[in-house]
């Protein structure tokens, strides 16, 4: 479907409560897994095509079309 990364960000926040920071796409190709870094927000990620593993903490997850997960934030005290 994708053959490239695309996002956007919004200009303008529409409330306090819920709004889009970014969005985007990706055509992921097999790699090494990835350690994302601490973010301040809700990270969506959902799958068009194929399939791929997600591990988090000692579980592996087997993800495929049409399933996702999300990342929440990582806040620091």
């Amino acid at each position: 479907m994708f053959k490239s990364i695309g996002t956007f960000q919004m200009k303008e926040k529409w409330n306090d409560e819920f709004y889009i920071f970014e969005c985007g796409y990706e055509d992921v190709q097999p790699r090494e897994p990835y350690q994302y870094e601490p973010i301040d927000y809700y990270l969506i990620h959902y799958i068009t095509k194929g399939e791929g593993l997600f591990f988090i903490e000692d579980e592996v997850h087997h993800l495929k079309e049409k399933e996702g997960f999300i990342i929440p934030p990582s806040y620091e005290k």
